[in-house]
């Protein structure tokens, strides 16, 4: 009962610096909280789309036991994806219902999507109306779609219309292939297509790259003020305070603050959510219902953060329980050693092994194990490369401030880099992003531009479509094989060709007009680059996105860090005030101590970074001359941006710094 008695006692008399200590570790863990809940609801959110669309993937069964045959295609307006999907009694057993829908759709009806429907209306018959002929009778539901713009239509065919490209096509095409009629049975409920299991691994990817920077502001917090409970926990100790009562002391200082921090934090996540849920991400947005992470999450964060907050917080002091006559004596800490630089060649050469394992095919967990440990590489230099900062300036000092700032530096080395460490790895973050993004960019996006629609028809319809299409667009033409039932791939009958439009404008036009003349065709467009177009889009609006959220998480670690400082070296600053150094000169001294460090490690961390994002593509065999310049001023306007955020913290902790160096210095 001692323990908790003494917590109460410190937080009822602690005063206003007490009470300004704990809000700050609170608002540190609230923000960390926000920012790693909202990157661990994007990888739930897309397995839940995987469920929505898992049924548009056919599930093959014998023929004898299917009930309905299904054909998917790949269709096309504009620069957007529309997914058919066509099915067709058996005539055998009840068909199954789709996701969606209310019943399964009798022939000569159509079923649009929401988004479909609205874009239907707004374009001439001859563009998209008429691809689809027959009834619309209702709209997909959102359990049948991936998001609300999805565009999706499903068409209901007669018996028999589809059975007759089955057995020719399953014996030379997988079940899943785009246009291929599939005996089924039921509808998959679970599943991820390749493009949604892609952009899972890499929010999974970018949820790390967010979780580890606000651990790193869950930490700054719990250390703050750290020399100031050092050296009240240090005379505790001396006065014969067990180091278990010391341990249990600060845990409990810390656990309630972080604890008011998580709850806030987790309000303002549930808050966040339907703001979040409007960035489009794999071709839409995303309902907040599919967002917003379960009970079990937000309990689990509750329970861990605290916990973890505590608990750096008692890593931090645990020179105070081993020996307190030390701390109370204030004796310096030690140079960082020059051997901490051999971790680099190690993680470096981890990082590529992984990068080229994943290339042949093996798990990303690897890769992302390497660059995190070309991440820790920067830690662990980064307090030498302070000392050797501050040590610099110290040496070349002519005025008072720099001079008080290089000691400062060179004094506690660690902590100079623990203030702007969360900008460094915001720095990595952002050039690796935008080193490798621009190289995506530049590589070849298929045919996407090109005025073709490739066409699989029966033989006996081809004169029908070739006038239909040449009365859609004078210009345009129907080029057919002069083969009918040679190709193995095909069913009886049937022949295969394109259809070349006068221009790209014309291209749905004619797409419309082969649908609309032989409803049972197939016609796709050489239009591979379409999706890898949407990643790259939302690939480049995420590196935007995440370089703006560590670039917050770290301005917030540096307030934390700046403003501890202040008070944990409130008695050195008293001093100085009481031998006359102005505050305008300790706050010059601060701004070195802060800028200095933080132009050096942020630059150099957006170095590594475009270097690891260089060593991945040269590790994906993408050859040398093919890589494209990183997006340099992107990164210089990260590094302004670091840079102002370094100085407005600095600036707005100027108060503090007046009212603690106004206090009495302790003997």
């Amino acid at each position: 009962m001692v323990v908790p008695r003494l917590a109460a006692l410190f937080w009822q008399r602690g005063g206003a610096r007490q009470r300004a200590t704990l809000a700050l570790t609170a608002a540190g863990v609230a923000a960390s909280v926000v920012l790693a809940l909202l990157a661990l609801s994007v990888g739930p959110a897309l397995s839940t789309r995987g469920d929505h669309v898992a049924w548009r993937t056919a599930v093959a069964v014998d023929a004898d036991q299917a009930t309905a045959v299904q054909r998917t295609t790949a269709d096309r307006f504009g620069d957007r994806q529309i997914t058919r999907v066509d099915l067709a009694p058996t005539g055998r057993g009840t068909p199954p219902v789709p996701p969606g829908l209310r019943a399964f759709p009798a022939p000569g009806v159509v079923w649009l999507s929401p988004a479909l429907a609205a874009l239907v209306a707004e374009q001439p018959h001859e563009v998209l109306a008429d691809r689809y002929p027959g009834e619309v009778v209702g709209e997909i539901g959102p359990i049948g779609l991936a998001h609300p713009d999805d565009l999706v239509v499903v068409v209901g065919r007669p018996a028999g219309s589809l059975a007759s490209s089955i057995d020719a096509q399953s014996r030379y095409a997988a079940p899943t292939s785009d246009g291929v009629a599939v005996p089924i049975a039921g509808f998959a409920r679970h599943g991820l297509t390749s493009e949604l299991e892609l952009y899972r691994t890499l929010a999974r990817m970018a949820a790390v790259l967010l979780v580890v920077p606000t651990f790193l502001l869950v930490g700054a917090a719990a250390r703050l003020t750290a020399a100031q409970r050092e050296q009240r926990l240090a005379v505790l100790r001396l006065a014969g305070a067990t180091p278990g009562s010391v341990v249990g002391l600060t845990a409990l200082e810390i656990l309630g603050a972080a604890l008011l921090g998580t709850v806030v934090g987790l309000v303002g996540y549930v808050a966040a959510v339907p703001v979040a849920a409007h960035v489009p991400l794999a071709g839409g947005a995303f309902a907040a219902e599919d967002l917003r992470l379960g009970a079990g999450w937000l309990l689990a964060t509750l329970a861990f953060v605290p916990v973890a907050a505590a608990g750096s917080a008692v890593a931090a002091l645990r020179k105070v329980v081993v020996g307190p006559l030390g701390v109370s004596r204030a004796v310096g800490r030690r140079r960082p050693s020059l051997l901490r630089f051999l971790v680099v060649p190690v993680a470096w050469v981890a990082f590529v092994s992984s990068a080229r394992t994943m290339r042949d095919g093996g798990s990303t967990l690897g890769a992302l194990a390497g660059l995190g440990a070309v991440i820790a590489t920067l830690a662990v230099i980064g307090p030498w490369v302070a000392w050797a900062l501050g040590a610099t300036l110290a040496r070349l000092a002519r005025r008072p401030a720099t001079l008080i700032a290089g000691r400062r530096i060179v004094a506690d080395p660690r902590a100079a880099y623990r203030t702007v460490s969360g900008m460094v790895l915001a720095g990595l973050v952002a050039g690796f992003l935008f080193a490798v993004v621009p190289t995506l960019r530049a590589a070849d996006l298929g045919d996407g531009g090109t005025a073709e629609v490739a066409v699989q028809l029966p033989q006996d319809q081809g004169a029908a479509v070739r006038a239909a299409v040449r009365a859609a667009d004078p210009g345009s033409r129907l080029v057919l094989s002069d083969r009918s039932g040679g190709d193995p791939a095909l069913a009886a009958g049937e022949v295969q060709g394109y259809v070349e439009a006068s221009s790209p404008a014309q291209l749905d036009r004619a797409r419309t007009a082969v649908l609309a003349a032989a409803p049972g065709a197939l016609a796709s467009s050489y239009d591979n680059g379409l999706t890898y177009a949407l990643l790259l889009d939302d690939l480049g609006r995420a590196s935007v996105v995440m370089a703006l959220a560590t670039l917050v998480m770290a301005s917030a670690a540096i307030a934390i860090s700046t403003s501890a400082s202040i008070l944990d070296q409130r008695t050195t600053l008293a001093r100085l005030r009481l031998v006359g150094t102005p505050v305008s000169v300790l706050q010059r001294a601060r701004r070195w101590q802060t800028l200095l460090p933080l132009v050096f490690a942020s630059s150099g961390a957006m170095a590594s970074g475009v270097v690891a994002g260089v060593v991945m593509l040269l590790a994906f065999a993408v050859a040398p001359e093919r890589i494209a310049e990183p997006a340099v001023g992107q990164l210089v306007l990260l590094a302004l941006a670091a840079v102002v955020a370094g100085a407005l913290v600095v600036a707005a902790t100027r108060p503090l710094l007046v009212a603690t160096s106004r206090s009495s210095p302790r003997g």
